[in-house]
Formats: structure tokens, C-alpha cells, sequence
């Protein structure tokens, strides 16, 4: 997007909007990475702009994406409340630490196999494509990038920051934030403890967690009958906003990107769904499919996660024990698709 404003002494200032070299602009234009941007540096001519300048598609997708929102705003409302409720009644319903133990181990094992086999499947890809040696676009950019030389943290730096961010300093600014990877370890902190003081403590949380969780998944079921709606508004704001453009900076990144997601998507998952369970991959697709739809016009896995809760207990069969204890865990730290494209990002 290009805007040009004229100034009352008679010079004027011009923004691009978009990815760098996508655009022929002279050297004293300002460059935006976004619409956003502009906001947040120029309000006046952001408000100017939504107002007056956008295109028609523009206009309508805006309209689309306030009334998805909607939709979202409702999932991300029950989100919360519905994690608690489902985590800490599938804790204490294993029955015991040892049972949770081994819960744990298996999930954990499973997070770490998906992740590494996504990872080097973009690893692969990647150098079979080699988008880092086509396209000038490309190059030009990484000659104007700033060297991050220095900046970088080490693993042990990652999984300590992780194990720190486990550890709430007030669990109710946790629920506020909301930091989701905090709200699952103290769920499962309490629900524990809860179980281990045992006795009329352990079934009075018990029930009033398995009450809670009810409740939520009515609020939850109600909210679902929507999600045709609220995606079809969602799909029509990516599509009406998202033109050519889009495809022509960072092509063959995104090309090999695609290729490995649909790989893991299409191959690698499948193969564990029909080993570890014996089901038909395409059936646990189509039950899947409410959640999918959701996850990729959303683009999010914590604000998809009430809508995955219910299509895996109630389309696809899945006990509410193992349920509510792998996913909400498996949306805050097992990010298949992230860990793909950043192996691929930084080659």
C-alpha cells in the first residue's frame, strides 16, 4: 500500500506498507512493515486511511474480520475457566502421582518424536528447495538486515527461561494475561496436592472441578454451533485482504515451508495416528475438521483449544482424562508447525 500525504508548506511524505522489495520506492519513503504500524506511528493517517482509503476488498474484509472476531472473542472468553476445569479434573481423575507420572512421560515423549520429525522435515526440504539462494528480493533484504551476532541465547537459556515461565510469581496475573503455560503448571501443582492431602479435600476439588468442567463445556458446546459462522467470516477476511502480493516476496520460503507442513500434515501424522491408535487417519481428520478450520483462520492453538476439546472427546472419541490433560499442555508448548518453520527460517 502506498500512501501519500501533502503537507501545508507543500512537501509531502509518502509510506509504503508491505514487505520489503515488493515495492519501487525512492530512498525518502517511509516504510512500514504494516497497517498497524502506521497506526501506532501515524494516527491521524491511520484513521484518515481506514476511512477514505482503502479499497473495496479492504473495506468489506475489515467488516469480515470484526464480525470473526466476534466468534474468537467467544472461544477465548471459555478458554481459560475450561482449562482449569478440564486439567484439573483429568489430574485428579488418573487416581493417583503414578498414574500421572506415566501420563506425563508419554505426553512429554510424544511432544519431543512430533517436534524432532517436523524439525527435520523442514531441515529437508529446505535444503532440497534452498530458498536462501533465490531471488534477489531475498538477498537484497538479508544485506540490510542488522547482525544478531551476539544477541542469540544458548539452549540452556530457552529451557530455563521455559521452566521460569512454569512458575507464576501470582497465579491470578497469570489468569489475567493471560500466561497459559503458568495457569497448566499450577493447575496441575494444585490438582496434585489437592490429591495427595486426599480424603474429603481431594473429593470435594474433585467434584467441584468435574462441576466446573460441566458447565464450561455447555458454555463451550453452545459457542461451537457458531463456529460455521464465525470461520466463514474469518476465511473471507484473509481472503479478501491477502491479494497476489502476498506470494511474491519470500516465494520460495513459503513454497518450502508449505511443503514440509503438508508433508507432516499429511504423511507423518497420519502414519502415528493409525500405528499408536489403529484408527483411520481421514476419519479422525473429518472429526477433527471443526478444530482445523478454526486453528488455521485463526491462527491460534490457545484460542482454538475449547473448540479441539470438544471435537476430540466428542467427535472423535477421546476419554476426557487424556483429553484434558495432553491438549491444553500440547497447545502452550508442542508447536509442530513453529518448530518446522523456524529449522527452516534459519537456514
Amino acid at each position: 500500500i502506498e500512501i501519500k500525504e501533502q503537507l501545508r508548506d507543500g512537501t509531502s511524505r509518502v509510506f509504503i506498507i508491505g514487505p520489503t522489495g515488493t515495492h519501487q520506492e525512492s530512498s525518502q519513503a517511509i516504510r512500514l512493515p504494516n497497517v498497524d504500524a502506521l497506526s501506532h506511528q501515524e494516527p491521524e493517517l491511520y484513521n484518515l486511511f481506514q476511512s477514505r482509503g482503502q479499497s473495496v476488498a479492504r473495506v468489506w474484509g475489515e467488516r469480515f474480520r470484526r464480525i470473526g472476531g466476534l466468534f474468537l472473542r467467544l472461544l477465548k472468553m471459555v478458554a481459560i475457566p475450561l482449562i482449569i476445569t478440564s486439567l484439573a479434573s483429568g489430574v485428579l481423575g488418573l487416581g493417583g502421582t503414578k498414574s500421572i507420572g506415566k501420563m506425563f512421560s508419554r505426553t512429554l515423549g510424544y511432544y519431543v518424536l512430533t517436534s524432532s520429525l517436523a524439525i527435520l522435515t523442514g531441515l529437508l526440504v529446505v535444503n532440497i528447495v534452498q530458498p536462501g539462494l533465490r531471488g534477489s528480493n531475498i538477498l537484497a533484504m538479508t544485506t540490510h538486515t542488522p547482525s544478531a551476532h551476539g544477541t542469540g541465547s544458548n539452549l540452556g537459556d530457552v529451557l530455563f527461561s521455559q521452566l521460569e515461565a512454569m512458575i507464576p510469581e501470582n497465579p491470578f496475573a497469570a489468569l489475567v494475561e493471560p500466561n497459559f503455560l503458568s495457569i497448566i503448571a499450577f493447575t496441575i501443582g494444585f490438582s496434585i496436592f489437592a490429591m495427595l492431602a486426599g480424603g474429603d479435600v481431594a473429593s470435594a476439588v474433585r467434584r467441584a472441578a468435574e462441576i466446573g468442567f460441566r458447565v464450561m463445556m455447555s458454555m463451550t458446546t453452545a459457542i461451537i454451533n457458531l463456529a460455521p459462522i464465525g470461520v466463514f467470516f474469518l476465511v473471507a477476511y484473509v481472503t479478501a485482504t491477502q491479494g497476489l502480493s502476498v506470494f511474491q516476496s519470500l516465494a520460495f520460503y513459503m513454497l518450502a515451508v508449505a511443503i514440509a507442513l503438508c508433508i507432516h500434515a499429511t504423511v507423518t501424522l497420519p502414519i502415528i495416528v493409525w500405528l499408536t491408535s489403529r484408527r483411520n487417519p481421514l476419519a479422525y481428520a473429518r472429526a477433527m475438521s471443526p478444530a482445523l478450520l478454526t486453528a488455521f483462520s485463526s491462527a491460534s492453538s490457545n484460542g482454538t483449544l475449547p473448540l479441539t476439546l470438544s471435537c476430540v472427546e466428542d467427535r472423535a472419541g477421546v476419554r476426557n482424562r487424556t483429553a484434558s490433560f495432553v491438549l491444553p499442555l500440547g497447545a502452550t508448548i508442542n508447536m509442530d508447525g513453529t518448530a518446522l518453520y523456524e529449522a527452516g527460517a534459519v537456514l
